[in-house]
C-alpha cells in the first residue's frame, strides 16, 4: 500500500507533467500558429518552441505558411466570339500574414478559389476561341499578371496561376460559319 506522501507525490508529478504539456508547444517548420487568450488574438508563433499560459492561452488557427496549389475545378467560359468553352487551372498562393489570414478573412482557400475563378473568367473570356486553344503561353502570362495583382487584405499573395485544360464545346463546328 501507498503512503499519503507517496501519492501526494505522485498528484504532483502527474500536474507538473500536464503543466507543462499545456505550456510547451512546438510549432513545425513552415507553419505559424496564432495565440488566442480567453478568445482574443494576442500573438502569432513562429517555428520553434514556444511557451503559453496554461488555461488562458490556447493555440487558435494554425496555418501553413509555404506555398500552396489550389486546384481549380473546371468551368464553363463565354469567350469574345460568344463560345463556350470549359477550362481549369491551378493557382500557387502564400499565406504572408499568418494574424490577418486568421482574422481577417473567413475562409481563405475559398476566396483564393473565387478570385482565381473571377481572373480566368475575365482573361479567358476577353479571347476567342481560338486564341483560347491556340495560346496558352499568352493566357498563363495573363492570368499571372492579373492574379498577383490581387492580395487578399494583405494576408496572402497569389503568385501565379496556370490554365490547365480547355475544351472546346462538342458541337463547335456548328457555330462557325462555313466559308
Amino acid at each position: 500500500m501507498l503512503s499519503p506522501f507517496t501519492i501526494f507525490v505522485i498528484l504532483i508529478v502527474v500536474f507538473a507533467v500536464t503543466f507543462v504539456g499545456m505550456a510547451v508547444k512546438s510549432v513545425p517548420q513552415g507553419y505559424e500558429w496564432t495565440v488566442e487568450r480567453f478568445g482574443r488574438y494576442v500573438r502569432t508563433l513562429e517555428p520553434g518552441l514556444a511557451l503559453l499560459i496554461p488555461i488562458v492561452d490556447r493555440v487558435g488557427t494554425r496555418l501553413n505558411m509555404m506555398e500552396t496549389v489550389l486546384e481549380v475545378p473546371q468551368q464553363s467560359v463565354i469567350t469574345r466570339d460568344n463560345a463556350v468553352a470549359t477550362v481549369d487551372a491551378i493557382v500557387f498562393y502564400q499565406v504572408l500574414d499568418a494574424a490577418k489570414a486568421a482574422y481577417e478573412v473567413g475562409n481563405l482557400q475559398l476566396a483564393m478559389l473565387n478570385l482565381a475563378m473571377t481572373n480566368i473568367r475575365t482573361v479567358m473570356g476577353s479571347m476567342t476561341l481560338d486564341e483560347l486553344l491556340s495560346e496558352r503561353d499568352r493566357i498563363n502570362t495573363q492570368l499571372s499578371l492579373s492574379s498577383t495583382l490581387l492580395p487578399l487584405h494583405g494576408a496572402s499573395r497569389c503568385s501565379g496561376s496556370r490554365s490547365r485544360t480547355s475544351h472546346r464545346p462538342q458541337n463547335w463546328w456548328q457555330r462557325w460559319p462555313v466559308k
